[in-house]
């Protein structure tokens, strides 16, 4: 699970920047100093034409259904070495990052987007807790909650955001593409392509492959999880 903490307080810009500087400073990568003055405030946006795009649809729903794997019995991914990969960065409290770099990577491999449109955000997410547990807890339920996701045209792409399902109201969805709940504040700092190969380096590295394997491999395994998709959904029908 990601990085979060109840604050039990109103906090500052300040403070809740400074929870995500320790945070990346501690585990994780950056290229600049993050502040306030660089923060940005992500707001609902529909990604132009994005999902109009095949490619886009096949890796969101690999994306999804290796999040999925980890939370629910549904999963189409059946590849042992690709589960245990995302369970492992899950348990390093990076899922939010693995799965981001993972969608860059893939959306850039199928030319589905370009580096000037497409940028790889770390900040956080906070809001008011609607967990039951919490309210008993304090009557302040703020949450604030280290995150990573993408930035298509300055439009939301997050396929980790079903973490904090227990928080706050997804729907049935367990990804944001453009739209963001009401109630909760994305803020972030877009992070350069550089940061970007270096997680990739690190993903490879864990399965002991080049960066350019490892993306292929991901690639393979989405389109593997689409046939098997439509194979299902044939299946549904003519049961």
């Amino acid at each position: 699970m990601d990085d979060f903490q109840v604050s039990h307080q109103k906090l500052s810009i300040e403070e809740q920047v400074s929870h995500v500087i320790k945070t990346v400073k501690d585990r994780w990568l950056h290229s600049y100093p993050y502040s306030t003055e660089n923060a940005i405030e992500f707001v609902s946006k529909h990604p132009e034409k994005l999902l109009n795009k095949e490619m886009f649809r096949v890796h969101a729903l690999y994306l999804n259904m290796l999040f999925r794997s980890l939370t629910k019995k549904d999963s189409l991914i059946k590849n042992e070495e690709v589960l245990n990969e995302v369970a492992h960065w899950d348990n390093k409290g990076g899922l939010c990052i693995y799965l981001s770099v993972l969608m860059y990577s893939l959306l850039l491999e199928d030319k589905v987007a370009n580096r000037n449109e497409l940028r790889y955000i770390q900040g956080f997410t906070t809001y008011q807790s609607q967990n039951p547990f919490w309210k008993l807890v304090s009557s302040d339920t703020t949450m604030l909650n280290f995150h990573a996701w993408l930035s298509y045209k300055d439009s939301v792409l997050d396929f980790s955001i079903g973490q904090e399902r227990e928080n706050i109201q997804l729907g049935e969805k367990d990804y944001l593409v453009g739209d963001i709940p009401e109630g909760m504040k994305m803020v972030g700092f877009k992070e350069n392509h550089k940061t970007v190969q270096k997680y990739v380096k690190m993903f490879a590295d864990y399965r002991k492959m080049n960066e350019k394997e490892w993306v292929l491999e991901h690639k393979l395994q989405g389109l593997t999880c689409m046939v098997d998709s439509l194979e299902y959904i044939s299946k549904q029908k003519e049961g």
